[in-house]
C-alpha cells in the first residue's frame, strides 16, 4: 500500500487565462532589492592591488643597494665594540679632565670619536632595516604573484 499517489494537475476550465504577476517598483521585494548595498566594483579594487604591487617593487629596490644581512650583521658587531671603546675612551678622558690630568679639548675629541662611532652603527643599522623590509617586500611579492598563477 502506498502513502502518496501522485495525480496529474486539474486543467482549467474552458474561458479561463493564466496571468503571469511582474514585479514593479511599488512591489516591497523590488523596494528591498534596491535597498541593498552596492556589491564592491572590480576597477578599485584592481588599482589597490597594483599600487600594492608598485609599493611593493619599490621597497625592493631601494633594498637592492644594500648589502648582504650577514655582512651587514657582521659590520654592526664590529661598530657595536667601536663604540663601545670609544665610549670606554670618552669616560677615560672625562675622568681625566676632572682630575685635571687633561685639558677639555681631549675631552671634546673623545666625545667627537663616540658620536662618530655611534653615527656610524646607526647607519648601520638603518641600512639593515632597509634590507629586512625588501627581504620582506620580495617574500609578499612572490607570495601574492604565486596566488595569482
Amino acid at each position: 500500500m502506498k502513502l502518496f499517489r501522485p495525480r496529474a494537475p486539474k486543467p482549467l476550465p474552458a474561458g479561463t487565462a493564466v496571468h503571469h504577476h511582474f514585479t514593479s517598483a511599488g512591489d516591497p521585494v523590488q523596494q528591498e532589492i534596491a535597498q541593498r548595498p552596492e556589491l564592491p566594483q572590480l576597477e578599485p579594487a584592481i588599482q589597490r592591488v597594483v599600487a600594492e604591487l608598485r609599493a611593493l617593487r619599490a621597497a625592493i629596490a631601494a633594498g637592492a643597494r644594500a648589502r648582504s644581512e650577514q655582512k651587514l650583521r657582521a659590520l654592526i658587531e664590529s661598530a657595536r665594540q667601536a663604540l663601545q671603546s670609544a665610549t670606554a675612551d670618552q669616560e677615560r678622558t672625562a675622568r681625566r679632565v676632572m682630575a685635571g690630568v687633561d685639558e677639555m679639548r681631549d675631552a671634546e675629541a673623545a666625545m667627537a670619536k663616540r658620536t662618530a662611532a655611534y653615527g656610524q652603527l646607526d647607519a648601520l643599522n638603518a641600512e639593515l632595516a632597509a634590507r629586512k623590509k625588501a627581504d620582506e617586500a620580495a617574500a609578499n611579492l612572490a607570495a601574492i604573484m604565486a596566488q595569482l598563477k
